[in-house]
């Protein structure tokens, strides 16, 4: 079926764009501080563990539907260059995850317009031990 293979092209588009591991990178304020200079840098390494993809039901701007499994593999913090690592999930503000997965579907989009999806987080390996 003529739809079957462009969900299977777009599938592979997708996890040919978001093969291998990633990296992001943002700031947050220092909590409690009376200074605006108090921040506080992060970095994520992540991979991503599954896309799953549908043919969208409802007649939008979206042929096909869909969400990314994302899996944070590793967490550094780091103040005026000085980097600790090994933080876990909760070490940063739920926001700044969110703003990670907003990122990723902004990428997915600008290239793949066709395509709306959400994502879900994975949290297991990087909250291990």
């Amino acid at each position: 079926m003529e739809t079957d293979k462009n969900l299977n092209k777009t599938l592979e588009l997708i996890h040919s764009f978001l093969k291998g591991k990633h990296w992001y990178e943002d700031w947050y304020s220092m909590p409690y501080s009376d200074s605006n200079d108090d921040y506080v840098d992060f970095k994520i390494q992540y991979r991503i563990e599954k896309v799953s993809l549908w043919k969208s039901k409802d007649s939008n701007d979206c042929l096909y539907e869909g969400t990314v499994y994302i899996e944070p593999l590793s967490l550094s913090l780091g103040v005026n260059d000085e980097w600790e690592h090994n933080f876990k999930q909760h070490d940063i503000y739920e926001s700044n995850w969110g703003d990670l997965g907003d990122k990723l579907v902004e990428d997915i989009m600008t290239y793949l317009p066709h395509v709306c999806v959400d994502y879900d987080f994975n949290f297991s390996t990087l909250n291990k031990g």
